[in-house]
């Protein structure tokens, strides 16, 4: 799920529960809120969990597919959202050609 932050309130502090509950109420936010939890879900579907540091279970064109949801899912919610707030994206960094590994 993306972090949620109203802008220029970012280091004077977190955001209020009215001020998510707010941004939240839009029926349109709520249906992203849905997305991401379905993308969450659909990640966490093919982990094994005896060994979650192993190779993906999902071949390159499900991987490049999965990431492109998530961008489309994470601009909709910038866009939805407006410049009022700050979507971060906390996804860790993958080294390019990581993906050959396995």
């Amino acid at each position: 799920m993306p972090v949620l932050e109203p802008v220029g309130r970012r280091r004077e502090r977190p955001a209020q529960s009215s001020d998510l509950h707010s941004a939240l109420h839009s029926p349109s936010i709520a249906c992203r809120v849905g997305q991401f939890t379905r993308l969450a879900d659909l990640y966490q579907s093919p982990l094994d969990w005896d060994h979650p540091a192993g190779p993906s279970p999902w071949p390159r064109e499900q991987r490049e597919s999965f990431r492109g949801e998530v961008d489309a899912a994470l601009e909709a919610l910038r866009r939805e959202l407006g410049d009022g707030w700050t979507v971060e994206d906390r996804r860790s960094y993958v080294m390019p050609g990581a993906d050959k590994c396995a």
